[in-house]
């Protein structure tokens, strides 16, 4: 499809953390240019790649083809951005790059999981940059924090934080401005925790059901990160602070699915006494079972507080029909008071850097505050 222009727009990027998801970015940026021409009129232009490492920077024609696929294979291999050979490339220390050599117009894709990139976020917002995050961390901290970075939709979008490529962040966004009035936020944010469960549902043992789980990649290295809970507690912060409450993480109660021994042992010993968990899951599945119910390890979030704990849900219901490693979120309001329901795919590298690139059109077309305050001017001396 033709975008119908004259003329193709450069919009300068830079990729902050360029691990699983940064280099499926690069990649699909690499991939994608002549569809970004042709179908919006856009040159994504990558001027600034930086990993905890080094930054490197090209600020006026960016890097070309070759220079981001070496970066690509340094990264998978294991290396650092010091390992790039082009001279021409400016060099600093890790984030610096970006705050040092940003362009009028800059969209920064923050990939990490990092708190250290805060204060460069907050710095380019302030300086008239936008940022796309894939990083929870600067949203989960303080409450200020979060109000500054997404203030302005003109400024930056965070929509792959929650459930990857799931437009949820984008609902609430349009719920709260058409003045609707959100009651609760429920559902499962956590693709490893969906595929545990369903497994557990159709008989698979829980240790069983894990070792799988880790051999296809859906756990982190130490899988107890997922079963703990803590990462759906910061998704599931994320989603009440976006629908416009003031909570914070002391607010968001987590039951952990394991019981409190397993939680410290060493990763080795865990593993290996993971059977002694399964008759336990087995008698809680079967129970639930007989009532008509099935068990989910989800999130409930209402305007004051916040749970994230295993439960019992119908099985007929949306959560209880919930299947593999898909996301599912649900959200009651004045509006909806039949939930509105939001379900896929929400996890992966490729599911999350196609989330990022929609973020990044969208900030192209946006115009900023003093974007539209030029075109007043403008148009008041034509």
């Amino acid at each position: 499809m033709s975008s119908g222009r004259d003329s193709t727009r450069v919009v300068p990027v830079a990729v902050i953390g360029p691990g699983r998801v940064g280099r499926e970015l690069l990649h699909r940026l690499i991939k994608d240019d002549a569809y970004y021409r042709s179908r919006y009129g856009l040159e994504f232009r990558v001027t600034s790649v930086c990993d905890s490492t080094q930054g490197i920077s090209r600020p006026v024609d960016g890097f070309r083809k070759e220079d981001l696929e070496s970066i690509i294979a340094i990264k998978r291999e294991g290396g650092s951005l010091t390992d790039f050979s082009r001279e021409s490339a400016i060099r600093t220390p890790s984030f610096e790059s970006i705050a040092q050599q940003a362009e009028p117009g800059l969209i920064a894709i923050d990939c990490t999981a990092s708190e250290e990139t805060t204060p460069l976020l907050l710095k380019l917002i302030k300086t008239g940059g936008r940022v796309v995050l894939a990083n929870k961390k600067p949203l989960v901290g303080e409450l200020s924090v979060f109000k500054q970075l997404t203030a302005s939709p003109a400024a930056c979008r965070w929509e792959t934080t929650v459930a990857s490529c799931l437009p949820i962040i984008s609902i609430l966004n349009r719920m709260t401005a058409s003045g609707d009035h959100i009651a609760s936020i429920s559902g499962v944010l956590s693709g490893t925790m969906s595929y545990l469960m369903t497994q557990i549902e159709q008989g698979e043992r829980f240790s069983e059901s894990l070792q799988r789980a880790m051999k296809l990649g859906y756990t982190e290295p130490d899988p107890r990160e997922d079963l703990l809970g803590h990462d759906q507690a910061r998704k599931a912060l994320i989603l009440a602070r976006t629908a416009g409450w003031d909570l914070d993480l002391s607010k968001i109660k987590v039951v952990p699915l394991l019981p409190g021994p397993f939680c410290e042992l060493g990763r080795a010993e865990f593993l290996q006494r993971l059977p002694e968990l399964d008759r336990g899951f087995l008698e809680k599945t079967r129970e639930c079972g007989q009532e008509g119910a099935v068990l989910r390890h989800g999130v409930e979030i209402t305007p004051d507080r916040g749970t994230v704990e295993l439960m019992e849900v119908a099985s007929q219901s949306p959560i209880g029909r919930l299947l593999n490693n898909n996301n599912l979120v649900q959200v009651e309001s004045r509006t909806f008071s039949n939930p509105l329901v939001v379900q896929g795919r929400g996890a992966g590298a490729a599911a999350t850097a196609a989330g990022n690139l929609s973020d990044l059109v969208e900030l192209a077309f946006t115009r900023s505050e003093d974007q539209l305050q030029e075109q007043d001017r403008q148009g008041k001396n034509a």
